[in-house]
C-alpha cells in the first residue's frame, strides 16, 4: 500500500464506501453498463476500515506510466509480503524524503491487523 500526501479533487477521486456486504453485480453490470456500475467494486470495503476514510485514483487503461498523485509518505507492506521485495522497494525507495516503512502485522487473540513501523 502506497500512502500519499495530496489535494483530493473530487473529479480525479473517488471516495470508498464501508459496508458490511460485498456489492451486487453482475456480469451484465460489467459489460452492458457504465464503467461507474464496475468501479463499485474497487470502492467498498468492509465497514471494519471506516476509519482510514479512504479515496481512490482509477484510471481506465492499464500497462501505462502514470504520474504520482503527490508526494509519497508511507510504504505499508501486507502481512504476507516477502522479505525479498520489501528489500526491493525499500532499495528503490531510498531516495525519497519523507517516507515512513511500515508492516503489517495479525493479531495474536483477534481479527485485527497492528501496522506498526519498521
Amino acid at each position: 500500500c502506497i500512502e500519499f500526501d495530496v489535494e483530493i479533487k473530487e473529479e480525479s477521486f473517488s471516495k470508498v464506501s464501508y459496508d458490511q456486504k460485498f456489492p451486487k453485480i453482475t456480469l451484465h453490470d460489467i459489460l452492458c453498463k457504465s464503467l461507474e456500475n464496475s468501479h463499485r467494486l474497487f470502492l467498498v470495503k468492509h465497514e471494519n476500515w471506516w476509519y482510514e476514510e479512504e479515496y481512490r485514483l482509477i484510471e481506465e487503461k492499464g500497462d501505462m506510466l502514470y504520474d504520482i498523485p503527490g508526494n509519497i509518505t508511507a510504504i505499508i507492506f501486507g502481512v504476507n509480503t516477502p522479505i525479498e521485495y520489501e528489500t526491493l522497494v525499500r532499495k528503490v525507495a531510498s531516495g525519497l524524503k519523507g517516507v515512513t516503512f511500515r508492516k503489517c502485522y495479525k493479531g495474536s487473540n483477534e481479527f485485527a491487523v497492528q501496522i506498526l513501523d519498521l
